[in-house]
C-alpha cells in the first residue's frame, strides 16, 4: 500500500479516507499540530540536519541537555543519543563483544541481535549448567513480537549476567512518566543493565538513545562507530528538551482511549491478544486485515519478525477519537461473532 501523505489517524488509499490502526506513533505526536510547530521553530534556530561527528571539537549544547535530561527521565547514570534507535543497539552491541559472550530471548529485534548470539528460552533464564568462558550478556525486548506485557526481567541470575533491554516499544508511554522499564529492573540481579530504545516511536522524532552506567555509556563513545556517525538531529532533540507539556497531555490522552475502547471492546475470546493497560491488539487470524479492510480499516499486516510469520497488529493511539475505536470495536465485534 503506498500513500502520499503521512497517516495519522486516518489514512488515504485509491483516494479513500480509511480509520488507520497501524503504526508505532503512539502519542499521535507526528501528526500533533502544537508539536509540529514546536519542531518548526527549533528547525529553524537548529538547521534540517547536522552531519558533523559528535567527536569534532564543535560541540553543540543541545545534546549534552537533552542526554542529561534523558537519563534522569529515564533513571539511568547516562544517556546517549544516536541517529536511530537500530544503531543504538549495534553501538551497545559493539561496546560488550570483546568480553562477552551473546545470549537472546525469543523474538528479539534484529538491532539487538548480535550473529553469534544463541537462542535461549526464558525458563532458562538462570544459566544452571552454563560455564562460560567469558562473561554473558542477555538481550532482549521489554515487549516481544506479538506480547502486550512487559518481560518481568527480576528474575533468577545465578551468573549475575549482564542485561541489554530494547524498550523502543515502551519508551514515552509506559512506565513512570512514561519512563520506560529501566526503573522497574532490579539492577541487584545484575551485573549491569543497559537500555535502548527509538525514539521515533512514541516521542514522534527520528533517533536512538541508549541508558545506562556512566562507564558504558563512556566505552561507547570511544568506538569509531559512533565517532564516525553523524548525531540525531538537534532540532528533534531541541523539540523533546521542551516537549514535556506535549507528552503529557498526549500519555493522558492514550490512557483514556485504551480504557474506552476497553469498555466497548468486552469480548472475551481466544481470537485476540490484548491487555488493559497497553495500546496494541494482536490477532492470529490471517485474513483479519482483508476483514477490517472492508470496513475502511487499515492494520499492521506485514511479515514480521521472520519471512512466513505474517504480523497482524492493531494499534491504538492518542490522535484516535471516539468515533474511530467505536468504529474498530464494533468491527472486531463482528469479526468475532464470524469465527465462533
Amino acid at each position: 500500500m503506498k500513500v502520499t501523505e503521512f497517516p495519522g489517524r486516518t489514512i488515504f488509499l485509491n483516494g479513500k479516507s480509511h480509520f488507520y490502526f497501524g503504526g508505532t506513533s503512539y502519542l499521535g505526536m507526528a501528526t500533533l499540530p502544537e508539536f509540529q510547530n514546536l519542531y518548526a521553530k527549533n528547525l529553524k534556530k537548529w538547521g534540517t540536519a547536522y552531519g558533523s561527528s559528535r567527536k569534532a571539537n564543535i560541540k553543540l549544547a543541545v545534546y549534552e541537555n537533552a542526554e542529561q535530561k534523558l537519563a534522569k527521565w529515564i533513571g539511568a547514570e547516562a544517556a546517549l543519543t544516536v541517529s536511530s534507535g537500530t544503531l543504538a543497539g549495534l553501538l551497545a552491541l559493539q561496546s560488550f563483544e570483546a568480553t562477552h559472550n551473546f545470549f537472546h530471548l525469543p523474538d528479539t529485534h534484529p538491532a539487538i541481535l548480535h550473529p553469534d548470539s544463541k537462542n535461549i528460552a526464558w525458563k532458562d533464564i538462570d544459566f544452571t549448567d552454563f560455564k562460560p568462558s567469558k562473561q554473558t550478556l542477555l538481550v532482549g525486548d521489554s515487549f516481544p513480537s506479538k506480547q502486550v506485557k512487559p518481560l518481568n526481567w527480576n528474575v533468577k541470575n545465578t551468573l549475575k549476567t549482564s542485561l541489554l533491554v530494547d524498550d523502543s516499544h515502551g519508551l514515552g508511554f509506559t512506565g513512570t512518566d512514561g519512563s520506560g522499564v529501566y526503573k522497574a529492573i532490579d539492577k541487584t540481579r545484575f551485573e549491569e543493565v543497559l537500555m535502548v530504545a527509538s525514539m521515533g516511536k512514541a516521542l514522534g522524532i527520528n533517533g536512538g538513545v541508549i541508558a545506562g552506567s556512566q562507564v558504558r555509556i563512556e566505552k561507547i563513545k570511544q568506538l569509531s562507530s559512533f565517532a564516525g556517525a553523524s548525531g540525531m538531529s538537534p532540532a528533534a532533540l531541541a523539540t523533546y528538551f521542551q516537549a514535556d507539556q506535549l507528552y503529557a497531555i498526549q500519555r493522558q490522552r492514550l490512557i483514556e482511549n485504551i480504557a474506552y475502547f476497553n469498555q466497548k471492546f468486552q469480548l472475551p475470546s481466544t481470537h485476540f491478544v490484548l491487555d488493559k493497560n497497553y495500546p496494541v491488539v494482536y490477532s492470529q487470524h490471517t485474513d483479519i486485515a482483508a476483514f477490517l479492510q472492508t470496513k475502511n480499516i487499515v492494520i499492521a499486516h506485514f511479515d514480521y519478525p521472520n519471512p512466513g510469520q505474517t504480523l497482524n497488529r492493531i494499534v491504538l493511539t492518542a490522535a484516535h477519537n471516539s468515533e474511530d475505536l467505536d468504529t474498530l470495536a464494533i468491527a472486531l465485534h463482528e469479526f468475532t461473532h464470524q469465527k465462533i
